[in-house]
Formats: C-alpha cells, sequence, structure tokens
C-alpha cells in the first residue's frame, strides 16, 4: 500500500468526525434565548423630586427669620484718630461675636475675627474726624457681608 492509502483514509475519517459534530447540533445557543425586556426609567427619576426640602423659598422669604443688620462699608467718627482707635476698641469688645486677635495702636488698627472672617479694623484720619473701615487679607477695603455688619453693629455702639 502507498503512503497516501494508508494516511488518507484516517484523514478521511477524522475530517469526517470534527466537521460532523455541526451536523448534530442544528442551532446556535443564542437564537433560542428569550430576550430581556428593554431597560425602563421610573417616572419619578425624569423629573426633579417635589419634596418640600427641595424647595427654594420664595425671593421675599429668604434672610426673613435672619437678624437685620445694617451694613456699612465705613463709619465716620469725630474725633482725632487715637481716641477713636481707643473707642473703636472698647465698643469692638462690647460687640458680640467680634474677638479682637491683636492691636496695632502704630497703625490704629485691630485684627478682628468676625462671623468666620478675619479683618483688620483700622482707622483713619479723615479731615477733622476719623473714619473707621474694615480692610480685607487683600489690603483693600472689605467689601463682605461680615464685614458690613461688624461695621453696622460698631457705627450703633459708637
Amino acid at each position: 500500500m502507498s503512503l497516501m492509502s494508508k494516511c488518507g483514509l484516517p484523514m478521511l475519517l477524522l475530517t469526517l468526525t470534527v466537521g460532523g459534530c455541526g451536523w448534530f447540533k442544528s442551532k446556535p445557543d443564542y437564537e433560542g434565548a428569550e430576550l430581556a425586556k428593554p431597560i425602563t426609567v421610573p417616572a419619578d427619576l425624569s423629573r426633579p423630586s417635589d419634596r418640600d426640602a427641595m424647595r427654594i423659598p420664595a425671593k421675599s422669604l429668604i434672610g426673613a427669620n435672619a437678624v437685620r443688620v445694617e451694613s456699612v462699608r465705613s463709619v465716620d467718627v469725630g474725633g482725632d484718630v487715637a481716641s477713636v482707635w481707643k473707642r473703636a476698641g472698647d465698643a469692638l469688645a462690647a460687640v458680640e461675636g467680634a474677638e479682637i486677635l491683636s492691636r496695632a495702636e502704630s497703625i490704629a488698627s485691630y485684627e478682628v475675627r468676625f462671623a468666620g472672617e478675619t479683618f483688620l479694623v483700622s482707622v483713619q484720619a479723615n479731615g477733622a474726624g476719623s473714619r473707621i473701615i474694615a480692610v480685607g487679607v487683600d489690603g483693600a477695603a472689605s467689601e463682605s457681608a461680615a464685614a458690613g455688619q461688624l461695621l453696622g453693629l460698631l457705627k450703633a455702639k459708637l
């Protein structure tokens, strides 16, 4: 027998048996699978929550319960800088919530912490009198609400 006939017959049988595996299985696994329903978004997730806790109050109600204090940017006081600086120190000590961190008589200023902010309350000459201003950490007159509130309280005490 030739080599071709010796190897050919086993090769033919091997090809038929390996290729025949597909004949016994008629269709793939995924063809008979049941399809899942598509994902749907619940109706309550497609619009914002309408709970009372999430509602923004009307503009007229914002700050309705807040204590009303005049907010000012500067306070004009009669007297020289040295005497006004001492009076301002006494008034600052009497303001509830204000903490004097340091005093600098040479520049007529107090470092004050009020409502979570720290700034310099400075007394400056202003014509015949003096002017008290709040200076922010950047060295400019402070525009913060806390500084305006403190100066308003200081004005009431002076």
